[in-house]
């Protein structure tokens, strides 16, 4: 961690790449501002207290900083270091540690638990309580507090996403599908576009039954021996098959799994076993790309506009091959934002944690999407996805928002009629 902490040159390059810093102007809520509160814990010149905690937790770890900076700081990595260090001295104020307890940890690593949860939530959205909640809400009923965790939760696109057996094709190329924890639950329809298109594009595909959570929530959130504890596990049951590549259609994900070796000491067994997960990797659409998709047929005559996921653009540097496959999509008019960098104001749990500071930048996101009047948002990353629809579904609108593998798909089953 020291290492990158002292790259930092305090040039400024970052500031205009941060949406914290970008809505309040405040040097402590910039990446600088943030490695200098670090520097000074560490070097003993201020303690760690809550209102220096409070600088960090605000920061959406969005690593856009990380493209904008000249000297190479490795951001993510100081965000997680410090994070880590919070929780080890137990240093939380009462909300974060109420909902670490009760969601963090024992819900993303245990799936039973998880899909419970995802039936609440469906019964929660058949019985109309998210619209009654919001509605009074507005009135100024409920408290604040409980009108943020309605508007937060996520309303289920179809049936949950429950694929468990392989099916194979004709190809060489054995692909396994890490399924997630929060998408096949809440974005099943968007799980069975990946599948289809798969097929499509003729891979041989193995879904293993002992994957689980990738951990990134956790990890992000300084929880390393919960996300460490995920990554042995997805390692392991992915080990179990001889693959040429693992595939994910979540970007949040994808990220997380290739930083997998990150977690291990590297003299360890388990390290080497993360770096080969990692090596095979792959975001569906790099996948996509890297193997040369069967060209879509389908007319889909619509305009588009590219929303590209902070953990897709910033932490893996992928912005081309999303934007390749739309492209070849027939009938489909593309555009793309002009600061593709800034985050939708979703970053994990951040939503919930920093709710006021998390509307704002969805508002800020929003704003610039809007002004290219698309029939359709196309993203990579559930985080976003949710995001961006509770927005539309606040402000009535009628724009949808749709994954880039479900656009792909749609135009290949418009092909095939």
């Amino acid at each position: 961690m020291d290492d990158d902490l002292y790259k930092c040159v305090h040039c400024g390059f970052c500031l205009s790449s941060c949406p914290t810093y970008i809505e309040t102007g405040l040097e402590s809520e910039s990446p600088r501002g943030r490695i200098a509160l670090m520097k000074a814990v560490r070097e003993e010149r201020i303690p760690m207290t809550d209102k220096v905690i409070s600088h960090w937790d605000s920061c959406l770890q969005c690593r856009a900083c990380e493209i904008a900076c000249p000297s190479g700081v490795e951001f993510g990595k100081l965000m997680s270091g410090i994070k880590s260090e919070i929780v080890e001295l137990k240093i939380r104020n009462k909300r974060s540690k109420f909902f670490r307890r009760v969601a963090l940890n024992p819900l993303f690593s245990n799936l039973i638990l998880l899909k419970a949860t995802s039936v609440l939530i469906l019964i929660y959205n058949i019985l109309q309580v998210k619209k009654l909640v919001s509605f009074l809400s507005n009135l100024g009923i409920v408290p604040k507090s409980i009108a943020t965790l309605n508007s937060s939760v996520p309303t289920p696109q179809g049936s949950p996403f429950s694929a468990k057996t392989e099916f194979s094709t004709t190809s060489k190329i054995k692909v396994g599908l890490l399924k997630g924890c929060v998408m096949p639950l809440t974005e099943g329809d968007a799980m069975r576009s990946v599948v289809s298109l798969l097929k499509k594009n003729n891979l041989q595909v193995f879904i293993p039954e002992l994957q689980g959570c990738c951990g990134a929530l956790n990890h992000h959130a300084g929880e390393h021996q919960t996300a460490k504890m995920l990554a042995e596990k997805n390692i392991e049951a992915f080990l179990a098959d001889d693959l040429d590549y693992i595939v994910i259609a979540s970007a949040g994900c994808s990220a997380a799994t290739k930083e997998y070796p990150s977690l291990f000491k590297k003299d360890s067994d388990m390290y080497s076993k993360a770096l080969e997960i990692a090596d095979k990797t792959r975001d569906i659409q790099e996948l996509l790309i890297e193997i040369g998709l069967v060209k879509p047929s389908g007319v889909i005559d619509k305009k588009v506009v590219l929303q590209e996921p902070c953990h897709l653009i910033n932490a893996q540097k992928i912005s081309e091959e999303p934007l390749k496959i739309l492209k070849m999509i027939p009938g489909l008019e593309v555009s793309t934002l002009e600061n593709p960098n800034l985050c939708c104001g979703s970053a994990g749990i951040y939503s919930i944690i920093n709710p006021e500071m998390s509307k704002k930048i969805t508002e800020r996101k929003m704003n610039q999407i809007l002004l290219e009047n698309p029939d359709i948002i196309a993203t990579c990353n559930p985080g976003c996805s949710m995001q961006m629809k509770n927005y539309l579904r606040e402000t009535k609108s009628t724009i949808e928002v749709k994954y880039v593998s479900e656009i792909l798909d749609e135009s290949y089953k418009k092909g095939e009629d």
